[in-house]
């Protein structure tokens, strides 16, 4: 793979988990704070924030790293 396709492919992947993540946040921004049905489980409301905070965490990682191994 040339080094053209590498950067192209990185590109893109980033600016789809820029989209995703915001997607996510004001899906659980906005979402409905109590919700009944019938045999519905309760899980704990921060389940969601951790799994958002650990994608933009992971997000960021990888742009950063990538940023840094790449000289700036």
């Amino acid at each position: 793979m040339t080094p053209e396709m590498q950067l192209f492919i990185k590109v893109i992947s980033g600016i789809v988990l820029v989209i995703s993540l915001t997607i996510r946040f004001f899906e659980r921004w906005y979402r409905p704070s109590h919700l009944l049905l019938e045999d519905s489980h309760d899980f704990p409301s921060w389940i969601g924030w951790l799994g958002w905070i650990l994608m933009a965490l992971a997000t960021l990682a990888y742009v950063l790293v990538d940023f840094v191994v790449s000289g700036g």
